[in-house]
Order: structure tokens, then sequence, then C-alpha cells
């Protein structure tokens, strides 16, 4: 058992990233693989988590902790734009600076 289903979490839904690994959106959060392995970007808000929902299948795996990080820095500006084609921007600009 995970810590998020020992947590009493539950998986709201689930994605496939570009390299067809699972992603499992939990209702604490949380974003993990199949196995629920916690990916290293943190917690996500409600709305953070589902507005990039649709956008996971655009990326790899290891493409995903860096653009999460950026959009956790971006939302937390003084007007954030939740809209998902702003954030797959975000997400695009944090993995072309690297």
């Amino acid at each position: 058992m995970t810590m998020t289903a020992a947590n009493g979490a539950t998986v709201l839904s689930q994605r496939r990233t570009a390299d067809n690994k699972r992603v499992l959106l939990w209702s604490d959060g949380w974003l993990t693989d199949g196995m629920s392995f916690e990916l290293r970007g943190g917690r996500l808000t409600p709305d953070l988590m589902w507005a990039v929902a649709g956008d996971l299948s655009l990326f790899t795996w290891a493409e995903l902790t860096p653009a999460l990080r950026a959009v956790k820095r971006h939302s937390k500006r003084k007007n954030p734009d939740l809209c998902p084609g702003m954030l797959r921007s975000v997400m695009a600009a944090a993995l072309s600076s690297t």
C-alpha cells in the first residue's frame, strides 16, 4: 500500500505519458506512476492537477518533474492563468531551458 492510499486518497483518473508510462491522479493532489511512486514535483492543487491532466501525454516521464515544477512556480504569481494552453507553453518553456 502506498502512502497516498494509506492516507485515504483515491485514484481519480489515470493518463499515459509520451513514453507510455501510467500516471495516476490522486484525490490528495499527488501524481504517481503505475507503481504509485510519487512524481518528484510535489503535490498539486486540484485546479492545477486538472489543468495539466490533458497535457501529460505530451511529455515523457523524465520531462514531467521539471515541467510540473514550472507550472507550480507560474501558478504562484499574482495573476496565474490556469488555462491549459498557457500551462502547456509554461511546461514546454521549462524543458527548452534545460
